[in-house]
Order: C-alpha cells, then sequence, then structure tokens
C-alpha cells in the first residue's frame, strides 16, 4: 500500500480566508478490508428478519407503556381500533410469505 498526503487550500466566501484541508490517496489495488464470503439469501433473511422482528417487539412493548392510565386517558374503542389495524396487518404480512396478496393501508390514526 502506498498512500500520500496532499495539502491544499479551500477558499471561503469571506475575503481572505482559507481553510487548509490534508487527502490521504490510497492505492486502488489495496483493499481497506479483508475479503469475506459473500453472504447468502438464507442468511441475508435470517439478519435481516431477526432484527425487524425485534424492533416490532420492542415497538410492541413501548405500546404496552400506553396502557398506564396514569400518564394516558384513552376509551375501549381507541384501544380496539389499535389491536384491529396490528391484526390486519399481520395478517396481510402473514399472507404474503405464503401468496401474493394485495397491500393493504399501510397507515394508521385513531
Amino acid at each position: 500500500m502506498w498512500s500520500h498526503r496532499k495539502k491544499f487550500s479551500i477558499p471561503e466566501r469571506r475575503a481572505g480566508f482559507k481553510q487548509t484541508c490534508i487527502i490521504k490517496i490510497i492505492s486502488k489495488n489495496h483493499k481497506m478490508e479483508p475479503e469475506t464470503k459473500a453472504e447468502t439469501k438464507e442468511e441475508k433473511f435470517k439478519r435481516i428478519a431477526t432484527f425487524r422482528t425485534q424492533r416490532i417487539l420492542e415497538d410492541m412493548r413501548l405500546l404496552g407503556n400506553c396502557a398506564n392510565r396514569a400518564g394516558y386517558a384513552y376509551s375501549e374503542e381507541e384501544v380496539g381500533k389499535i389491536f384491529e389495524a396490528i391484526a390486519a396487518k399481520l395478517e396481510s404480512t402473514k399472507q404474503l410469505f405464503s401468496t401474493s396478496a394485495p397491500k393493504l393501508k399501510d397507515t394508521f390514526e385513531l
């Protein structure tokens, strides 16, 4: 690997002000990271699905915090709407794994 440091000035909008920068040039043939084998589709699915499932479970836990009546006021109707929307989205997502089902509404409002 070879490297070269070069100083150059970048003029600012204000007259007479210059900022000095250092850039490092690295040979194109040198790789910064060691080569790794390509990720298979199964490995990619497991990695991404695990991360996204964990995120959903954490968001569900956070939603459960809204059940605290000391901090929040809500009606049973609002709670029903929340869980109906979650159940509908869960069902449509399950269908995506078995067939090509049409997309449902991705937004939610009370």
